[in-house]
């Protein structure tokens, strides 16, 4: 059965190509460049599981695109393409999406991404590392020695924040108080030496491998 795929972008022919590339490889793609409001009828009647955003849509409206598309439907998996930009950076951290791809990216890095996001995992574009202040994307082995070192509830919390799941989504699924979920998320940020407990995510993309071994403990 095909991935239903939503793309919203500014340029028709982009869109177009795009559509072109993905559909042989089972995705069942519409396209919109219009207005904001199209988009939202379109994600009605569609009823897409993957919306593709790019910044640029509607005249600079695509993080508020993306954000009305959580409102209708929680589940729909987020994606957005952004310039290499600090202050885009962290507006895109805004719509807590699943996928950060930069908007000159490779079509082999949106098949990464996309299946990234289809295994339920964040996908991190490197080119947004520096700009974020992260180590370098890289497979350290003494952070998986870090990792593996975490209690069983830490490493519950970790996984369920790499799904894009809320501080109260995870706090419900483990049964845990929200305060304690904040507490855990704080000391992994910091164990991993990393700026913010947001950074965790794009931190990890690096260590998907890791995270689809431990998918099994939040089942």
């Amino acid at each position: 059965m095909r991935i239903r795929l939503l793309l919203l972008h500014s340029h028709q022919l982009i869109c177009q190509s795009l559509a072109t590339y993905l559909q042989p490889l089972g995705y069942y793609v519409q396209c919109c460049t219009t207005t904001l409001d199209d988009a939202l009828e379109l994600a009605r009647t569609f009823l897409p599981e993957l919306i593709l955003a790019d910044a640029s849509f509607d005249a600079g409206h695509g993080f508020e695109a993306a954000r009305m598309m959580q409102v209708i439907n929680p589940r729909i998996r987020l994606l957005v393409s952004l310039p290499p930009n600090p202050d885009y950076v962290h507006k895109a951290l805004q719509t807590d999406a699943s996928g950060y791809l930069p908007q000159q990216f490779e079509l082999p890095e949106l098949e990464t991404c996309l299946q990234t996001v289809r295994d339920c995992f964040r996908y991190v574009s490197p080119v947004f590392t520096n700009l974020l202040a992260l180590p370098i994307p890289t497979v350290d082995p003494t952070i998986l020695t870090t990792l593996n070192a975490f209690s069983v509830r830490r490493k519950q919390v970790l996984v369920l924040v790499c799904r894009g799941l809320t501080t109260k989504d995870i706090a419900s699924r483990l049964s845990m108080s929200f305060e304690t979920v904040v507490s855990n998320k704080k000391f992994i940020a910091t164990t991993l030496g990393l700026p913010t407990r947001r950074a965790i995510v794009f931190f990890m993309a690096s260590y998907t491998q890791w995270l689809a071994a431990h998918a099994q403990l939040v089942l």
